[in-house]
């Protein structure tokens, strides 16, 4: 029988340089079970990351180190990236407003416009073997963009399946559609059991050079791209909010005119039945005075 070793008390990963020098580890597990990734106190949760990378430009960090840029509204910092769905049971976003700078109420009415010009798409993915062939009926990022932007994160570096098809590569040259290529860009080949990024060398009447030394057969899965867009699910949910309340407004407005509309009309049949009830009683006086004429 095989003995089994166990090990108690915190188990402490290597330290990179750069956690080294702020002092922090890289990969902590506590006795608890707790595991932190950036922090050496993973007390939050069972499993905290402290920390994040930006997806664009390798040197831009989101807090001004080593960054010459202004800091952009649709650049996001990934702390935790899935290429697939992540199940839960809850999500809380952190909300309290002390970490805010509040600037004011949101304008329904014009919410309500915005999300009236929010289009919804039946779509499938074009990558069918990692995604399936699932219907979709979601927003597209680039519509979303033209009327609501503060919804779309534009700035992440993905690879785009623009390509995806297979082909053969000799002497690093690979025959593809090239009309959305240009020399420097990279692309993803994938070969059995291997997949890479390499970059196009050249570029000749739809075949490519890449800088990549495989032979025979590979699939070319398409190219990478600096501004790939996703959207801001949860941004899009509070505009809902606010144009429901919109609506909710005028709904109270029609409610309110309904109301006086309906005792106006109950007054104006009550006066309908007086006067019905006097012409009877003129009638009636009519007709008597006709009959004693007789």
């Amino acid at each position: 029988m095989k003995k089994i070793h166990r090990i108690t008390g915190i188990i402490l990963f290597v330290i990179t340089i750069q956690l080294q020098a702020q002092g922090t580890d890289a990969l902590k597990i506590l006795p608890n079970g707790n595991v932190g990734i950036g922090t050496s106190t993973p007390t939050q949760g069972k499993f905290v990351v402290s920390g994040g990378e930006s997806s664009y430009p390798s040197n831009f960090f989101i807090y001004g180190y080593k960054s010459s840029k202004v800091l952009e509204m649709n650049v996001l910092k990934n702390s935790i990236y899935a290429s697939d769905g992540i199940s839960a049971l809850q999500f809380n976003v952190f909300s309290d407003e002390r970490i805010k700078k509040i600037l004011g109420e949101s304008n329904n009415a014009n919410d309500l416009d915005i999300l009236s010009k929010i289009v919804i798409t039946d779509y499938k993915m074009i990558d069918t073997v990692q995604r399936g062939n699932k219907v979709y009926k979601k927003v597209i990022a680039q519509q979303v963009e033209k009327v609501y932007p503060l919804a779309v994160i534009t700035k992440q570096t993905e690879v785009i399946p623009n390509i995806y098809r297979l082909s053969t590569i000799h002497k690093s040259w690979i025959p593809v559609d090239t009309k959305d290529l240009v020399v420097a860009d990279k692309i993803k080949l994938i070969f059995s059991g291997e997949e890479m990024l390499t970059e196009i060398l050249e570029i000749k009447q739809n075949t490519i050079r890449v800088s990549c030394t495989r032979e025979g057969t590979v699939f070319v899965y398409g190219k990478e791209v600096r501004d790939f867009h996703s959207v801001d699910y949860e941004a899009i949910g509070m505009l809902n909010v606010s144009a429901t309340q919109a609506l909710l407004k005028r709904i109270e407005v029609l409610e309110g005119e309904k109301f006086t509309l309906t005792k106006t009309v109950s007054a104006l049949k009550k006066e309908q039945e007086k006067t019905d009830d006097r012409l009877r009683a003129i009638e009636r006086v009519l007709v008597s005075e006709i009959a004693e004429n007789k």
